[in-house]
């Protein structure tokens, strides 16, 4: 659950870092990937959150093809995967970090 609060906090510092619609596909596009990833770790815990997420990706999606379109900008999706990645391993450590100090003797995957 720590992870999950990490993850989100990393996405939400990308969304805060969007300004005009200028970056918005450069920050946007690795947050996809980002909340499927996160839609099928937990999709065996919160089962009812799955749709959620599934709305999450969709509208995200949906914000950078009209930016796209407004600002004639173009995705790179191996850009963004490898940006995602970043993220999400920025974010494991982060919250692996916490954990470690908060119980030193719990033995984490």
């Amino acid at each position: 659950m720590k992870r999950l609060k990490k993850t989100s906090m990393v996405v939400r510092r990308c969304l805060d870092s969007v300004f005009g619609l200028g970056n918005i596909i450069l920050v946007l596009a690795p947050t996809i990937s980002i909340v499927r990833a996160i839609r099928s770790l937990i999709l065996g815990i919160f089962p009812t959150a799955d749709s959620q997420f599934g709305e999450l990706s969709l509208v995200l999606g949906g914000l950078i093809i009209d930016a796209g379109q407004l600002t004639s900008g173009n995705l790179d999706f191996d850009l963004a995967n490898k940006e995602s990645s970043r993220l999400l391993d920025e974010a494991k450590l982060i919250a692996d970090s916490k954990i470690y100090k908060q119980f030193p003797n719990v033995d984490l995957l």
